[in-house]
């Protein structure tokens, strides 16, 4: 009996050891009121950079307010492929976002993910690909890590999952 209560005590700890944490005294980076919700909910358009944005990663997909299934990963080059051939919402010209649009959606006062989860939910907290060469090293591209919203440089040969975006009407 006192091993199930201690496997269940355990247990529930681990929503809390992987759940979001967002510091009290900053203010939030991408406050929630900074994106409209589209019509169909699996898109949203930031009213600060007039960009739309898919909600969900590539290999996810927006069902009952959430994001399901598992975030794909690509190459760099398979990444840019991808957003070439994908036709969301009726429109075609989806991409891969440079560094500083990937920016812009990390919210600095929170981590794991440092993105604003009520817009964007079931972020990995994981490194993304932005569609940005690392001018130093053609054999890399930037990269944002949504753990921390921190961004690096990496190989284009690793698998990152991707989120889209396009220009705003």
């Amino acid at each position: 009996m006192i091993k199930i209560i201690l496997l269940l005590s355990i247990a529930s700890l681990f929503p809390v050891l992987f759940a979001q944490t967002c510091h009290t005294k900053i203010p939030h980076y991408t406050p929630t009121s900074q994106f409209k919700i589209l019509a169909d909910e699996a898109f949203v358009l930031d009213k600060k950079t007039g960009l739309i944005w898919q909600r969900c990663a590539l290999g996810q997909y927006w069902v009952n307010g959430r994001c399901k299934g598992g975030a794909k990963e690509y190459t760099f080059t398979e990444a840019g492929k991808v957003a070439k051939s994908a036709n969301d919402a009726g429109f075609n010209d989806w991409r891969v976002p440079t560094i500083t649009e990937l920016a812009s959606i990390v919210d600095l006062a929170c981590y794991n993910p440092a993105i604003n989860i009520a817009i964007f939910p079931d972020t990995n907290s994981t490194w993304y690909w932005s569609s940005s060469p690392y001018v130093d090293n053609p054999s890399n591209a930037w990269v944002i890590n949504f753990k921390y919203g921190n961004d690096s440089h990496d190989e284009r040969k690793n698998g990152y999952p991707v989120r889209l975006v396009r220009a705003g009407q």
